[in-house]
């Protein structure tokens, strides 16, 4: 046994590398997933920078591109057998098609929006856009209550 607090030596991913990465035992889930987030709203405020930059590409590229990973993980996930296809029930198509439409042009109107406003407006609108339609639906699907607390903490 490893005493806490120790660390453990795993080597990295190539086997013919000798290096290896220092792993520490005792850090948590809270501790990682912190850190996950931070990374992933590091590599999210960096979405417009990068849309400026590769502005040779169409607006439809960057979809085509995170979809086509997303499709060939899930294909492959089926091939190897760690994910079961599930037939969608008729009255839940709705509901699929009212996330699958809209959420396939987001990143269209998104690449487009960083390239022809300002990245700090841009990411304004985004936040703004999210929080007043979380609002609005639960409104509407949830038949949230309003006051004066929720508008203002």
């Amino acid at each position: 046994m490893i005493p806490a607090g120790a660390a453990r030596r795993r080597p990295t991913a190539h086997p013919s590398n000798i290096k290896t990465v220092i792993i520490p035992i005792d850090m948590n889930k809270k501790t990682t997933g912190i850190f996950l987030l931070l990374i992933s709203a590091a590599i999210y405020g960096l979405f417009g920078v990068f849309s400026r930059n590769v502005n040779m590409f169409g607006s439809f590229s960057q979809g085509w591109v995170r979809y086509s990973i997303i499709l060939s993980v899930i294909v492959l996930m089926i091939i190897i057998g760690k994910l079961k296809w599930k037939k969608i029930e008729k009255r839940d198509v709705k509901w699929f098609l009212a996330w699958i439409l809209p959420a396939s042009f987001q990143p269209i109107l998104t690449f487009i929006a960083f390239n022809h406003l300002p990245l700090g407006l841009t990411y304004f609108l985004i936040y703004s856009t999210m929080i007043i339609g979380g609002i609005i639906s639960g409104k509407i699907f949830f038949s949230e209550k309003f006051n004066g607390v929720k508008f203002y903490l």
